[in-house]
């Protein structure tokens, strides 16, 4: 940033403005994943002395998570009886504010460019996608800082190679998939050398390579000597290549760009700019963006709402768009009124989606439909809020359980997150996240959601004896409402195998007051 007081204090304030307009959308947006729950999980459990494990004493051990480090960094929170929940969202949060100053100081590097650093941090912090996985439990965040700043830090004018070394291998740790990632980053960096010739910008470049390939190759050791197995369970159970998961893939970057077309504006002006003045970096910048959505496409996409696989794309973006609003120093009003104009298009394109309001109709949004799960088709808010409900019921859920069972029963799941991590039930997980059982055939009519087309069979689980084929919370005057056709074979109702069983729960905290709590005891014959 400029030395000149004036402009860093102008450029300070409206950093200021922009952090706060971010917490703000936090603020509106804040929620917990159901899927961070497992990370909570094996972090309690681990704290605790059972190992990292979701079921304590499964043997071998399954990896039902996908970020070491980010269940590594909840666990002293877990061990000191802290509300981890809570944690983890704010955690997230912060990862997303220092992902905009990690921004603003790439881009303001003279009172020149301060403007247009200020609009592409302006452009990420009023995108409801940023907002929703900045405060999700997840490390969706975290992931994009590390990435971003491992970027940063090898194309910068002076590289720092410690930061590059330890973003990196952070960003290998918070992801299963991580080390595909930082490979892309570090081809894109390199890119950016071939005219630069620079010989520090070499040097940190091989660094970071070589302590990255040591980190992931202790990583997949461990993996291999404590889970048996060289890739995470994630894998076997969402990974599914093929004509169908690009199908899901393409619809899945469709609806994102459909959703909050703010983005396809912003590559497309930051594409041409770079182009047309051969900007090294953000060309480099848009070879990322570009292979986050492309390995989204490849892998299928995401059941979740708001573009998740996307949202660490966002950064490398808006260092390219924030380049092309204001590259030349000494930039005219006419290109300050284009930059001002054109951030403020950007955010009146996305930022009523926050609201469920759109641009794009909707009719055009519903022609990419890739979420079959669900009956009918929910926009990216819908699902978000779908999301956020299914979350606060199953913490319910498992609140509920953990008042009205016993330690060492068992219960047959798909929504592991909370009802697992409150009611500390053993969980056998149809969808076998964290259970190593055969799938049933994949069908070519399978079409449910992303990450969700295998299923284990009941039947598998019964000869392990669970103590519960179903756990519900529904209403006292529909006590068999909620029950999944075909979750129970042979119905709910006369059924040798199933004794159901309804349990008041008003006592658990912040119960709502019509739910009663439906348990289904197993009854082997």
């Amino acid at each position: 940033m400029s030395a000149d007081p004036k402009f860093g204090r102008a450029a300070a304030l409206a950093l200021v403005g922009v952090l706060a307009a971010y917490f703000a959308l936090v603020a509106r947006f804040e929620w917990i994943c159901d899927d961070a729950f497992i990370s909570l999980r094996y972090a309690r459990n681990l704290v605790q002395g059972r190992g990292l494990v979701f079921n304590p004493g499964e043997d071998p051990p399954v990896e039902g998570f996908t970020n070491l480090l980010w269940v590594l960094w909840l666990a002293p929170f877990e061990l000191a009886g802290l509300d981890t929940p809570l944690v983890a969202r704010w955690s997230a949060a912060a990862c997303g504010a220092a992902v905009l100053v990690l921004l603003f100081r790439a881009l303001a590097s003279s009172s020149g460019r301060w403007i247009a650093a200020v609009c592409a941090a302006l452009f990420v912090a009023a995108l409801p996608p940023f907002a929703v996985w900045s405060t999700s439990g997840l490390e969706t965040m975290p992931f994009a800082l590390a990435l971003f700043g491992a970027f940063c830090a090898l194309t910068a004018e002076h590289a720092r190679p410690r930061l590059a070394i330890v973003s990196a291998s952070a960003a290998v740790l918070l992801r299963a998939d991580g080390f595909a990632f930082v490979g892309l980053v570090l081809a894109a960096a390199a890119s950016t050398n071939f005219s630069a010739r620079s010989r520090e910008r070499s040097r940190a470049l091989v660094a970071t390579a070589l302590a990255v390939s040591a980190v992931v190759a202790a990583h997949f050791l461990w993996r291999r000597w404590y889970f048996g197995a060289w890739t995470p369970n994630t894998a076997r159970v969402k990974v599914e290549l093929g004509a169908q998961a690009l199908e899901f893939g393409a619809k899945y970057a469709a609806t994102f760009l459909a959703a909050f077309p703010s983005v396809l504006v912003a590559a497309v002006y930051a594409s041409v700019e770079a182009l047309r003045r051969r900007d090294a970096r953000s060309m480099a910048a848009l070879i990322v963006a570009a292979g986050v959505f492309a390995y989204a496409m490849l892998v299928g996409g995401d059941f979740m709402a708001m573009g998740r696989f996307l949202v660490p794309a966002l950064p490398f973006l808006a260092l390219a768009f924030g380049r092309a609003l204001g590259l030349e120093s000494g930039a005219g009003r006419t290109k300050l009124a284009v930059s001002l104009a054109l951030t403020a298009a950007c955010v009146a394109l996305s930022l009523p989606a926050g609201w469920n309001a759109h641009v794009t109709p909707a009719r055009v949004r519903e022609a990419f439909r890739f979420r079959f799960n669900n009956p009918q088709w929910l926009s990216e808010y819908e699902q978000w809020v779908m999301m956020k409900d299914q979350a606060r019921l199953w913490t319910f859920l498992g609140r509920a359980l953990k008042a009205r069972t016993q330690p060492g029963e068992s219960l047959v799941v798909g929504t592991i997150g909370a009802t697992g991590y409150y009611s500390d039930l053993w969980i056998f997980d149809p969808y076998g996240l964290v259970n190593r059982e055969e799938f049933a055939p994949l069908t070519e009519q399978a079409r449910r959601a992303p990450g969700h087309q295998r299923r284990i069979p009941l039947e598998t689980f019964l000869a392990q004896r669970p103590t519960y084929l179903e756990a519900s919370l529904v209403l006292r005057d529909k006590p068999y409402s909620d029950v999944r056709p075909g979750a129970i074979p042979g119905g709910l109702k006369n059924n040798p195998l199933a004794a159901p069983q309804w349990l008041e729960v008003q006592d658990v905290e912040d119960m709502p007051g019509p739910l009663v709590l439906r348990l289904v005891r197993y009854v082997p014959q």
